[in-house]
């Protein structure tokens, strides 16, 4: 997934450089794998060699794990952590949206408990996603999230941004323009409803790009672009299939497995 055309689509590299994690004293450094560890009295960061995904896990007894949360409102938090990041170099035009998740000693939906903090437990922070599209494609395996304290410290945090080649974007825009065509679409999908595993939901088809697993170590890197589908639900969960311009699955690389498709 390294860039060779200047028409590829650019990406940010989290680091410790950039971090503001607040790690205390470095106690170790080693190399496990494809994954580059860092050890400080306060936590331990792990950035992955091979695909460049970067994360932060403090230490339970961490000062920054015992602060209040920055702010009360998601939004705001939100819009901390979108800030920080793009402040970086992370690129603001590829950010979809930012979806919040709160930690609550009590319970509730985040609507919810932004909203009535008192009636559904006490907020113990805030967790802000950014959610990544490029060309108007969702890029649904990509991500970066961060989580701030009152004293606008990083409590936890990660990234997952890779660069895409531009011929991954151009085939996203050729499978659109089948979807869009009422005539090639009702021919892909027809094929697709052949050869897939399941009963699908017709209603939730759209084209996205996907990345390998953040955790791979070996095997083929390349995103590629693909139409999505879900599956219907029938009491069970969701499972959202992926599918070429003929109809016929593809896979996302398994992160043990070298091979770049593994069947079901």
């Amino acid at each position: 997934m390294t860039p060779g055309s200047v028409d590829d689509v650019l990406g940010y590299a989290h680091s410790m450089t950039s971090s503001r994690f607040a790690m205390g004293m470095l106690s170790n450094e080693e190399d496990v794998g494809k994954i580059h560890r860092f050890v400080g009295e306060h936590g331990a960061v792990a950035q992955n060699l091979y695909t460049g995904s970067f994360l932060v896990v403090p230490d339970a007894s961490a000062p920054a794990t015992k602060k209040a949360p920055l702010t009360k409102d998601s939004a705001v938090h939100g819009d901390r952590v979108r800030s920080y990041f793009v402040g970086l170099g992370l690129p603001s035009e590829q950010i979809k949206n930012v979806r919040p998740h709160a930690l609550v000693s009590g319970g509730g939906p985040v609507e919810v408990v932004s909203k009535k903090l008192d009636e559904h437990g006490t907020l113990v922070a805030y967790y802000s996603v950014l959610q990544r599209s490029i060309g108007g494609f969702d890029v649904p395996d990509s991500y970066a999230w961060a989580r701030f304290n009152a004293d606008d410290e990083v409590v936890e945090e990660a990234v997952y941004w890779p660069p895409i080649e531009a011929a991954v974007l151009d085939r996203a825009k050729q499978l659109s323009d089948l979807v869009t065509d009422s005539k090639s679409r009702s021919a892909l999908l027809a094929s697709i409803a052949q050869k897939s595993p399941v009963p699908l939901d017709w209603a939730t088809v759209q084209v996205a790009i996907h990345l390998p697993f953040a955790t791979a170590q070996s095997g083929a890197l390349e995103a590629f672009a693909s139409v999505d589908v879900r599956s219907q639900r029938n009491g069970g969960k969701v499972t959202t299939y992926h599918f070429d311009a003929a109809g016929a699955e593809l896979f996302q690389p398994v992160p043990w497995l070298s091979a770049t498709t593994e069947k079901r």
